[in-house]
């Protein structure tokens, strides 16, 4: 049924859609749903969509083409227009085409028995049923889908019962509304630049540009994009873009490439290849005399690629120094225990091993050693030393730790499988630790830890089956190795030992040679050196770090070293430097307390300020004395005048070309009554000259 009402103001047609009418209580919907045809200017126009409260977008029906006029100007209130459906159902696939008729039929139906049966109950129940028999729809909707269809209609018209099935996206389907793909695609390429914009920020641009675009749309508004599907769409991104973001492109092809290292190409003799390195051991370790936590330690290793066996090792609370790679080097070549570890004991046990000191199995001539670019592996020192103990010395590249992949796997299996199991220990990462109290719980000091780490070395690692190895032990690889290979270092203990001792250069002073703060060595051999070569004479001095008692020096002609005691030998005599330091530590805060502090920095603050007062009471006794002398200089030219000279006062003399001035007016020429060019002076005569002259 059609139903036509012109207006004479616009020459305004009303026409509603065919049984609009026949549904009871829909009076609004079918205001809703009218397509509005009007005549202006001898046109016809369509009204297709309002863009805001007082402008419509209507279509030339002759052209096609999209005009805008108010609300006055068509005739209409702000309430009458809203959306339509019909375009949309047009270019809509049948599916969606389908279940909208559904939707259509079944609140047809209900809405014969009234607008009141729209209540979730028994009678919206059969009255569903009854409409789904008449469809013949063996799936009919639940009472809370039919109430929801109508509240829908009723709001929004018949628009609001289309069926969007098309756009809920499953196999090769888009998930996203038409669009939208494109704005998902550049805010994930955001969330994968760096530096990297929080995703919460990048989500709010986006749906701010589909708000903007849904304001301008004619048909229905697009829904805003979800974190859900930002996140989904960033997961679907390759792994390695999503890696780089966070960790850079090179570190992120690093950690997802493959190793193609072939077996076949592997180190074949023990000590062909030793690599070496620090870690972080994971146990919070106790003072020794106070048993409070003082951090946790550091290990340093060398390992055997070829057998996997440790040939040196070292655990200190102190950071990793040139010192700690050189003692290193030493415990390798001699295969000395204990040679860092500061125990008491004889020399032998502190660094000077000889015939009797026991030594670790693996130990040798080491061939090349591996380091990577920490600055004590590349120090002066070390390098000296591994030149001339004939090691070649090679450096991995930066940040690249699978080049050394042994080692680092080593540091891990020690913190995994020994160091978690122990009081005290931190675990590989706070997940792990779950509120245990590492500092509460720690008992172990460092030289229980050297004695059960050296021990789980010894007896359980080296006796383990290693997976790198086939299933062998690195003690059984290492025994089979050996009978076949001579691997005894091709220098003696005592040249190791000295190509290890760590080196400075040093003058010698009025008191000798000064090291270590407060520590001075002198001889009668260094005060000949100081004779012979003078007060800037400048050596080469080498120490042991675990006696202090004596230092060795080079003579500058000879290269000889010569021996160089402390001047204090009953302190120095067997200390170790890391002793030394602790005692120097322990007599400053001893001999200067926290209140001799705060009185030093008053006192410097108080001098501070003098200095200052009498900077600017200079400044202005020096402006005082300089307003004082020019005011004199004023008062004194006004008491003199300058006498006028007379307009033709020129008694310069010529000669050719030249002009020149008076004798009185050159100074530094007192040469009888001459000028310098010979010729007698203005206002002289000869019987002048002649009493000068005689």
């Amino acid at each position: 049924m059609k139903n036509s009402r012109q207006h004479a103001s616009t020459g305004y047609t009303d026409v509603r859609m065919t049984g609009a009418s026949t549904v009871p209580g829909a009076v609004g919907s079918v205001a809703n749903q009218s397509a509005r045809i009007f005549h202006r200017g001898g046109k016809a126009y369509q009204v297709c969509a309002r863009l805001d409260a007082r402008t419509l977008i209507c279509r030339d029906l002759q052209d096609g083409q999209l005009v805008e006029f108010s609300m006055e100007e068509v005739g209409l209130d702000s309430g009458v227009i809203r959306q339509s459906a019909g375009g949309q159902l047009r270019d809509a696939p049948n599916s969606v085409r389908k279940e909208t008729a559904r939707r259509r039929g079944y609140l047809r139906e209900v809405a014969k028995q009234g607008a009141g049966m729209f209540r979730r109950g028994r009678g919206l129940r059969d009255a569903i049923d009854r409409a789904a028999h008449r469809l013949g729809d063996a799936r009919p909707p639940s009472d809370s889908t039919v109430v929801r269809w109508w509240q829908a209609f009723l709001r929004d018209g018949f628009a609001a019962l289309m069926s969007h099935t098309d756009l809920r996206g499953g196999k090769g389907k888009p998930r996203l509304a038409p669009g939208h793909a494109e704005k998902v695609a550049r805010a994930v390429d955001q969330c994968l630049q760096r530096p990297r914009r929080p995703v919460v920020e990048i989500l709010d641009d986006l749906n701010t540009q589909v708000s903007v675009e849904n304001a301008w749309a004619l048909g229905p508004s697009a829904r805003p994009v979800s974190r859900a599907t930002l996140y989904r769409s960033l997961r679907n991104r390759p792994a390695i873009e999503r890696l780089s973001a966070k960790v850079g492109a090179a570190e992120a092809r690093r950690m997802l490439s493959l190793s193609k290292a072939n077996p076949r190409e592997a180190p074949v003799r023990p000590l062909q290849i030793v690599q070496s390195d620090h870690g972080v051991l994971d146990v919070v370790l106790v003072d020794e005399v106070t048993g409070k936590p003082v951090g946790r330690p550091n290990l340093s290793v060398m390992i055997c690629v070829a057998t996997r066996m440790v040939v040196a090792w070292e655990v200190s609370l102190a950071s990793p120094n040139e010192q700690t790679v050189l003692g290193l080097l030493r415990q390798a070549m001699t295969g000395a225990f204990d040679m860092r570890s500061g125990e008491g004991g004889s020399g032998a046990e502190r660094g000077h091993p000889s015939i009797d000191t026991p030594r670790r199995l693996a130990h040798g001539q080491i061939e090349m050693v591996l380091f990577d670019r920490a600055k004590e592996f590349d120090s002066a020192a070390v390098q000296a030393a591994c030149t001339e103990l004939d090691i070649v010395t090679m450096f991995c590249p930066a940040y690249r730790p699978d080049n050394k992949g042994h080692i680092e796997r080593f540091i891990g299996t020690v913190n995994r499988s020994f160091i978690s199991s122990l009081p005290g220990t931190t675990y590989g990462s706070p997940k792990e630790r779950r509120g245990y109290d590492a500092e509460g719980n720690a008992t172990l000091t460092i030289s229980t830890l050297r004695e059960i780490l050296g021990t789980w070395i010894d007896t359980v690692y080296a006796l383990a089956p290693h997976q790198g190895l086939g299933g062998a032990t690195p003690e059984l690889v290492w025994r089979q190795y050996v009978p076949g290979r001579q691997l005894d270092s091709l220098h003696s203990d005592e040249a190791v030992a000295r190509a290890c001792r760590p080196w400075a250069w040093r003058h010698i002073g009025k008191s000798g040679i000064k090291l270590f703060g407060n520590q001075r060595y002198a001889s009668a051999e260094l005060e000949g050196l100081r004779l012979r070569y003078g007060r800037h004479c400048e050596v080469s001095v080498r120490f042991d770090p675990m006696d202090l008692g004596h230092i060795w020096i080079t003579h500058p002609d000879t290269r000889f070293e010569l021996l160089v005691p402390n001047v204090d030998p009953g302190y120095a005599h067997g200390l170790t430097l890391r002793e030394h330091d602790l005692l120097r530590k322990h007599q400053r805060a001893k001999n200067f307390n926290e209140t001799e502090r705060v009185r030093l920095a008053a006192s410097r603050t108080a001098l501070r300020r003098e200095i200052e007062a009498a900077q600017a009471d200079g400044t202005v006794r020096r402006r005082k004395a300089a307003a004082i002398a020019k005011d004199a200089g004023k008062r004194a030219r006004v008491r003199q005048p300058q006498e006028a000279a007379p307009p033709h006062a020129d008694n310069s003399q010529t000669l050719g070309v030249f002009r020149m001035r008076p004798r009185k007016a050159l100074p530094g020429f007192a040469l009888g009554r001459m000028s310098r060019l010979g010729v007698p002076a203005a206002g002289s005569s000869e019987d002048e000259g002649a009493d000068h002259e005689s």
